[in-house]
C-alpha cells in the first residue's frame, strides 16, 4: 500500500492586505494579428465609423471598435481590406449571433 502523499502546507490569509495582482501582458502573435497596414488602411475607409449597414439602408453611427472578417478566419479568410469590416462591438456580437441574417446580408460571406 503506498504512503498518503504529502499536501503543501498553505500560509494563512492576512487579513486587511489587499490582494496584489499583476498585470498579465496580451502578447500579438505575429501570425494571427492584422498587420497595422491593413488595419489601417480599414479605419481609414470606415473613417472610424461603423460599417454596419442595416437593411433598409440605415448605417450605424458609433465608433469602430472591431475588424470583423467577412469569410471567417476558421474557413479560410484572410487579413485583406476586402474581406474585413470596421464595426461597433455591438453589431460584431450582433453579426456573429445572427448568421442566417449575415450570410442574406454579406456581413458574412461563404467558403467558394
Amino acid at each position: 500500500m503506498d504512503p498518503p502523499r504529502q499536501c503543501m502546507k498553505r500560509t494563512p490569509l492576512q487579513r486587511n492586505t489587499p490582494m496584489r495582482r499583476t498585470p498579465s501582458a496580451r502578447r500579438s502573435n505575429p501570425k494571427t494579428s492584422i498587420p497595422k497596414g491593413v488595419r489601417d488602411a480599414v479605419n481609414r475607409r470606415s473613417g472610424g465609423v461603423c460599417e454596419f449597414v442595416w437593411v433598409d439602408g440605415k448605417r450605424c453611427e458609433d465608433r469602430s471598435e472591431a475588424n470583423h472578417h467577412r469569410l471567417m478566419r476558421s474557413a479560410g479568410g484572410k487579413h485583406t481590406e476586402e474581406n474585413l469590416l470596421d464595426v461597433c462591438n455591438h453589431h460584431h456580437r450582433y453579426i456573429h449571433g445572427h448568421p442566417n441574417l449575415s450570410y442574406d446580408q454579406g456581413w458574412l460571406i461563404r467558403r467558394s
